[in-house]
């Protein structure tokens, strides 16, 4: 690749690739302009590959690589919007550093297919308090979220419109009253029967904010219809 070239590329997929640390300082070296990048699945990958890429970086995926725990993202600079983390085992310190530019506005952290998953009510509290621009927010079948996660999203998250919590087992009904009252920009609340709450908590919510709580079937199905319009 040619320095003529090099501007041309900046959406790369790279996903369950066999790619590690050296090749992503390749890429970015050869590719400065990078904007969007998908790595999930590539097991060899840590933090310190992440930072080769983090120069103009909008969007990374990098579900399910098990080895970056997070920390590489002080080195990102604040361009970055959009982060799928979902499977990863960061740390709480990852998490920190993840937020620590607190420009990010659509995350999804919902844990892979074998059941890894390091959420839980105090790193969602550290992600709302530090990313209160997060517009779009994926918890699905993040188990360990308690009541107080959820208050800190209704306290934080503002501008807030879809947020998944499918198969969150801790939200109740005084965390279902927290996101109620305080999200009010909340388009979309994606919900399931696995949860906490009472019939009554659920009423009350549809009640108050007509048309926003619907189910994942539901979800999928309004966005392809918008899709195929």
């Amino acid at each position: 690749m040619t320095s003529t070239n090099k501007s041309q590329y900046s959406d790369i997929h790279l996903a369950s690739t066999e790619i590690n640390d050296k090749g992503l300082e390749t890429l970015g070296n050869c590719c400065p302009s990078i904007k969007r990048v998908n790595l999930s699945r590539c097991h060899s990958i840590t933090d310190s590959g992440i930072t080769f890429l983090c120069r103009e970086l909008d969007s990374l995926w990098i579900g399910s690589c098990s080895k970056i725990t997070g920390i590489g993202f002080l080195e990102c600079p604040n361009t970055l919007t959009r982060l799928g983390a979902g499977g990863c085992e960061l740390t709480p310190e990852g998490v920190k550093a993840i937020v620590s530019d607190g420009g990010l506005t659509i995350l999804h952290l919902s844990p892979d297919d074998f059941g890894k998953g390091w959420v839980n009510t105090e790193s969602v509290m550290t992600i709302s308090k530090g990313c209160s621009s997060l517009e779009c927010f994926n918890l699905s079948n993040c188990k360990k979220v308690g009541r107080g996660g959820w208050e800190a999203i209704g306290q934080h998250c503002k501008n807030l419109k879809i947020l998944h919590v499918s198969g969150c087992r801790k939200l109740c009904d005084l965390g279902l009253q927290a996101l109620r009252n305080g999200c009010n920009k909340l388009d979309k609340l994606i919900v399931d029967d696995d949860n906490s709450c009472s019939s009554f908590a659920l009423k009350l919510f549809k009640r108050e904010k007509p048309g926003v709580m619907c189910s994942s079937d539901e979800y999928l199905l309004e966005t392809w219809r918008m899709i195929i319009k």
